[in-house]
């Protein structure tokens, strides 16, 4: 490891050193000549540290292991046109399994710590192993995510996979033929910025046999029922016959009048052709055309994916009206009668055959959802009607009826929110008067894939039922058994406030196990026994068998207890007989679902008769409110009605309650919702509720006056917006001029661009010239591309404009060869080799030869900085506490004296212990001589008087003297030695007064009261005088030494 800066100039700083040093040494002369030494060090020190940091310092540590990244292509060209030699023994092998077995080859040679990562890439790229020294996972190279293809989001991807403790390098393979993103960049950054080599493995591939449509040109707006002319070009490898075909909004358009068929024979040449067609206008606002080719012999035609291309012209027109209708006969259906009559466009369709796009549903001005219920269209087609509405400006009307608003289960949708009232029933309906328990079948037949989908029977069944808990009510109470050969509670029975999260947890059942119907349905009705609701129902779904021995006595329970239970039956392998008995005999309906994909519809449908409630049935006289509306203007009374939906009246100003029951439930409600308007008739339309008003003779002009006032505004005949793809992006132009004021300048002009994919971007024109707005927006997936602009003068809400271009296949099927070329500019950017896709024993991944070792960089000013501020410290200290040699090592001896007491007892015990035997010895030989040289001595008759004895209490006065004299003399030395006062002890450990010292000495021999030999301790008030005279001494010698300098 070794030190490096990245700002090393910082350091000549350093010779400021010399005079710095000078300045301390006489600015620093009273100090003792160690103490400004030491300062004068600890201030070079901490400058040194502080330079140090801002001179960025790194600790750069070199390493030798290697990380290699492949990037391989699975986009849909080389999935389809690369050639990669054969696989032996495996004549079924794809080109992804031969870049998978090139891959596994090439990676054998690496060598201990190498690592080796995954990424596989076409209009998207994904990690599909994480770089690692051990086996990786390539599973996932057969999944397609995107159409077309992006090397530089590939190699962004890969770089940021790339640890950086190790070498680093690229293999990428691909035909080059790249249709988004832009590789060279993205080449120039790996060079830049990290120095990482990207070889190449080239997969070549040639086209000789296709024929593409590139484009039909068509103006972008035209009158209604003008004959227009259409450009349609094309392009061959080849000479090929064939015939063209073009469509007008899906109806085949005559190309050679007064001959037999519709299409037109062409023999197109090698080469790039163009072929015209004229075309007479529909009076829609949208008038879409699709060319395609079909050539005589299909081998002509290696990609039949570019046969196609699409074109639109926007027409101004009145535009027509849509019903949506459970009955799609425009000659029965009541209200498309009575706008008939008033010459108003009318189509009149059912739920399954509604438009699926927004550039389809602009030939409508109005939607009319008639009785129609939610479950009826996806999720998808609810957001779809949402945006038509608030960004397009169409009108929307939805009448009442027992399958619509939130009988109907719209309660969740999209729709609910653009809708002039609450779907929510009012306080006094919402009380809890219903239980259902859905018990789902989770054995692992569920997990069969449905016929025409992506999706198991269990992913499509979890589906229905998430859909069906979303259009119940809030106040239902819901509960979830799954069941295999155990039953388990999924969801605990709960109110429905959540339905989007209680949605999203049935939507993790995982099939697995055999069939046991009978004790999921015990479960269930354990579930719901206790609650206090007037209805509980079960929804049973399997397809299986059960074989439950005691089911009939269940059946036979649950009918006298009031429980209903529906049974649906998935598939050809279920015991009709007992789902039909277990229905029948409580009183419910059995449903055989042949096909899975209509099973979400068959469950939402079980579960409707809970909406009920939200039915108000009864003759009832309409309430006209004085909102002054031009709907109800003039309108004293309405007929009598027979029912509604109940609805809450929403809480916004801009809402006209025109009409309403006389409890005050809305009966017709009207407001702006974005672009677009939106009315709500809560009763039905030609129904059992409102046969009163079929007779009525204002009805035809209420309901003509409220499909007028709704429907949305003819498109401006003076605004053109024009729209196409060029280079993967789509480019709008909007025209903008007025007849009176000329071309409009200084306008807002905002929108919406809605993707083949249902996605969405806002975007907002700016203004290029004199009434030329213009924008563009990525274009990289193939299909239509809607334009949806809001232009703004001020506080004026222009009309709406509406737009589109469409693209009818990736740019990467519309090339016959592969970019060789591009990958050897990106090799050569990066210094990478090419590798040959033949050979894969001698590419070399992790050969070093030519690469730099990888070196990894660490800041370490953060260390420097604890050192700085510990340094810092010293300084300081150094400067404010006086102190000099001689305290020094006095300090350090009572330090060691108070870290090792226990070495210092020792030797006091051990010196005790060898004076108490010398003493003994000494005592043993003085009697010895003493016994060899006296003689008796002689009495003198009388009796010795008996030795003085002390009191008890004497002697324990004369002990606790001797101990606290002692204990004085050492806490004396002490205080001096530490030079504290004795003044501030405690009582408890002060000498102890002169009157008791008088008596404890009363008690000692005279000579030792008075003995003080030479050389001991002082006394304490000797020892501070002491210090205070060598304090004085150094105060006077500090002053002496400032006088002769």
């Amino acid at each position: 490891m070794t030190l490096r800066f990245d700002q090393p100039a910082i350091f000549l700083l350093l010779l400021l050193f010399v005079p710095l040093i000078l300045i301390s040494w006489r600015w620093l002369r009273t100090f003792d000549p160690l103490r400004r030494v030491l300062a004068i060090g600890l201030r070079i020190v901490l400058i040194v540290l502080v330079l140090a940091m801002l001179a960025a310092p790194q600790a750069v540590r070199e390493h030798d292991q290697l990380t290699v990244i492949g990037l391989v292509d699975v986009s849909g060209s080389m999935r389809r046109f690369a050639e990669l030699p054969p696989i032996p023994d495996e004549p079924g092998a794809t080109s992804i399994d031969s870049i998978r077995r090139w891959l596994r080859t090439a990676v054998d040679d690496r060598e201990r710590g190498d690592r080796f990562g995954l990424v596989a890439f076409d209009g998207q790229a994904i990690a599909t192993a994480a770089p690692t020294s051990g086996p990786y996972v390539d599973d996932n190279l057969d999944l397609p995510m995107l159409d077309g293809t992006n090397i530089a989001e590939a190699i962004r991807l890969g770089l940021a996979m790339m640890p950086g403790d190790t070498a680093r390098r690229i293999v990428l393979i691909s035909d080059g033929n790249e249709t988004m993103g832009d590789a060279l960049e993205a080449a120039r950054r790996a060079a830049g910025a990290g120095n990482v080599p990207i070889d190449i493995v080239p997969i070549d591939y040639r086209i000789t046999n296709d024929v593409q449509v590139v484009r039909v040109e068509a103006p972008p707006t035209a009158q209604p029922n003008q004959t227009v002319s259409l450009r349609i070009v094309m392009q061959a490898t080849q000479p090929t016959p064939g015939r063209l075909i073009l469509r007008r909004e899906g109806r085949t358009v005559d190309l050679t009048p007064g001959e037999p068929g519709t299409s037109r024979r062409v023999n197109l040449p090698e080469g790039q052709s163009v072929h015209l067609a004229r075309v007479t206008l529909g009076d829609t606002p949208v008038n879409r055309f699709e060319a395609i080719f079909e050539p005589d012999n299909p081998e002509d035609d290696a990609l039949p994916e570019n046969n196609r291309a699409e074109a639109f012209t926007a027409t101004p027109s009145r535009g027509r009206v849509l019903i949506v209708s459970q009955d799609d006969d425009p000659e029965r259906h009541p209200l498309a009668q009575v706008l008939q009559q008033a010459d108003i466009e009318v189509e009149v369709t059912s739920a399954a055959l509604m438009p699926d796009d927004l550039l389809s549903l602009q030939n409508y001005t109005l939607i009319v959802l008639d009785n129609i219920p939610s479950y009826d269209f996806s999720s998808e087609q609810h957001q779809l009607l949402a945006d038509s509405v608030d960004r397009m400006g169409t009108g929307l009307i939805m009448l009442g009826g027992d399958r619509s608003f939130g009988a109907g289960g719209w309660t969740p949708t999209a729709l609910a929110d653009i809708l002039p009232v609450e779907l929510d029933p009012p306080d006094e309906l919402r009380a809890p008067s219903a239980a259902l328990v859905l018990v789902i079948d989770k054995s692992g037949s569920m997990n069969r894939p449905v016929a025409g989908a992506r999706a198991t029977q269990q992913e499509v069944a979890n589906e229905g039922a998430a859909l069906a808990i979303e259009s119940l009510r809030r106040e239902t109470y819901i509960g979830v058994v799954a069941f295999d050969h155990t039953a388990d509670i999924h969801i605990p029975m709960q109110r429905n406030d959540d339905p989007q999260r209680l949605a999203q947890e049935v939507r993790t059942i995982r099939a697995a196990g055999g069939t046991r119907i009978e004790p999921a349905l015990r479960l269930g009705w354990d579930m719901m026994r206790d609650l206090d609701v007037e209805t509980k129902h079960m929804v049973l779904l399997t397809d299986g068998i059960s074989h439950d021995p005691t089911m009939e006595e269940f059946v036979e329970q649950m009918s006298q207890t009031g429980v209903t239970i529906t049974t649906i039956g998935v598939g050809d392998q279920i015991d009709q007989a007992q789902l039909r008995m277990i229905a029948d005999g409580t009183g419910s309906v059995f449903y055989h679902v042949r096909n899975p994909r209509t099973l979400p519809r068959v469950l939402v449908d079980s579960v409707q008769d809970f909406n009920q409630p939200l039915l108000k049935e009864g003759p009832f006289e309409p309430v006209v409110q004085p909102t002054g509306s031009t709907l109800t203007v003039g309108m004293e009374n309405a007929p009598p009605l027979r029912g509604l939906v109940v609805t809450a009246p929403r809480a916004d100003p801009t809402v006209s309650l025109d009409m309403t029951h006389p409890d005050g439930e809305p009966l017709l409600a009207v407001w702006q919702a974005g672009l677009g308007r939106v009315a709500a008739f809560t009763s039905d339309f030609g129904g059992r509720w409102s046969r009163d008003w079929m007779d009525w003779p204002e009805s035809t002009a209420f309901w003509l006056q409220l499909v007028r006032s709704t429907a949305r505004a003819a498109v401006s005949p003076e605004t053109e917006l024009v729209t196409s793809i060029r280079d993967n992006r789509l480019q709008m132009v909007l025209e903008a001029a007025d007849p009176d004021e000329g071309l409009l300048d200084d306008l807002i002009v905002e929108g919406t661009v809605y993707g083949p994919d249902g996605r969405n971007q806002s975007i907002r024109l700016r203004q290029t010239g004199p009434g030329r707005y213009e924008a563009d927006v990525p274009a990289n997936k193939a299909g239509s591309y809607v334009v949806a602009l809001s232009p703004r003068q001020g506080t004026r809400q222009l009309a709406p404009v509406i737009g589109g271009a469409s693209r009818a296949v990736s740019d990467e099927f519309r090339r016959y060869e592969a970019n060789i070329g591009l990958l050897e500019e990106v090799a050569e950017i990066t210094g990478g080799r090419r590798l040959d896709i033949e050979m894969p024993e001698e590419a070399m991944l992790f050969d070093r030869s030519g690469m730099e070792p990888s070196s990894s960089v660490m800041p370490i000013w953060t260390t420097l900085l604890w050192w700085t501020f510990i340094v810092l410290l010293l300084d300081i200290a150094n400067r404010r506490i006086a102190w000099n040699r001689e305290m020094v090592a006095a300090g350090f001896a009572a330090a060691i004296a108070k870290v090792t007491p226990w070495r210092t007892k020792a030797e006091r015990a051990q010196r005790t212990l060898h004076a108490l035997r010398g003493v003994s010895k000494r005592f043993d030989e003085q009697q010895a001589s003493q016994s060899q040289g006296v003689q008796k001595l002689r009495g003198t008759g009388r009796v010795a008087p008996p030795p003085i004895r002390l009191m008890a209490k004497q002697k324990k006065d004369r002990a606790e003297g001797d101990k606290d004299d002692r204990t004085s003399r050492v806490s004396g030395a002490l205080d001096a030695l530490l030079g504290r006062d004795g003044k501030n002890k405690p009582e408890s450990q002060q000498s102890p007064s002169s009157e008791d010292g008088a008596r404890v000495r009363d008690h000692r021999p005279q000579a030792n009261q008075n003995d003080q030999p030479d050389g001991s301790t002082p006394s304490q008030g000797g020892m501070r005088e002491s210090l205070l005279d060598r304090k004085k001494r150094l105060r006077e010698e500090m002053e002496r030494r400032k006088r002769e300098e």
